[in-house]
């Protein structure tokens, strides 16, 4: 992995490197406080989750700058490793690629406007390159933020799926449905079983997970 680099921004010396295993709930907590901002902002437990929950989660992919003279976490930027699906070749079998996704790209309000991102952003995609051989790298972002990416090699592309609003009651509305399924919340662990089965056979067997 890249090395510990210390610079000098503004009046703060700002190292970075990739996070440590038992500072996952402070960096938890730094998110927090970077998204607080959203209509329906995540806690800590929702990041803490999105961490421990990743099969392939790696602490050292987390790479943050931290401030040397508060050692509080200025910025953070997550790389994620995934095996995607990129279509079938004429034999019709599933190709798939080796992927890093970008994602929890934040910076603390006091630090912002002081190019933390992009550091952290050319960092991440050096490691893609040199340590982790992905063939492709890809994030969802608002379109805000396009130039922040742009000027890393990202390109915007259009996706696939969209979202649909649905009328439930109209939906159900059919007596034929309506005597055949329910809507209701997910019981756990009741429902676990099911739900992974489902998983395998309409995520992991056909999309490769994605």
């Amino acid at each position: 992995m890249s090395d510990e680099k210390a610079v000098a921004v503004d009046n703060s010396a700002i190292i970075f490197r990739g996070l440590e295993k038992d500072e996952i709930s402070k960096w938890a907590q730094f998110c927090v406080s970077c998204f607080s901002n959203k209509a329906n902002p995540p806690d800590a437990a929702y990041f803490e989750r999105h961490y421990f929950n990743d099969p392939r989660r790696d602490s050292n992919l987390i790479r943050v700058a931290i401030d040397t003279k508060t050692d509080e976490i200025a910025a953070s930027t997550r790389i994620f490793q995934r095996t995607v699906s990129i279509g079938t070749c004429q034999s019709g079998e599933s190709q798939t690629a080796e992927a890093g996704g970008i994602g929890e790209v934040c910076t603390a309000v006091s630090y912002r406007r002081r190019g933390l991102a992009n550091v952290l952003l050319k960092d991440a995609i050096k490691i893609m390159q040199d340590d982790l051989s992905v063939s492709l790298s890809l994030l969802h972002a608002d379109s805000s933020f396009f130039p922040v990416y742009e000027k890393q090699g990202y390109s915007c592309t259009l996706s696939r799926w969209s979202t649909v609003n649905l009328n439930v009651r109209s939906l159900f509305q059919s007596a034929t449905l309506s005597s055949k399924f329910c809507i209701r919340d997910a019981q756990f662990p009741n429902d676990t079983e099911q739900l992974q089965a489902l998983h395998k056979a309409y995520s992991e067997d056909q999309f490769v997970g994605c």
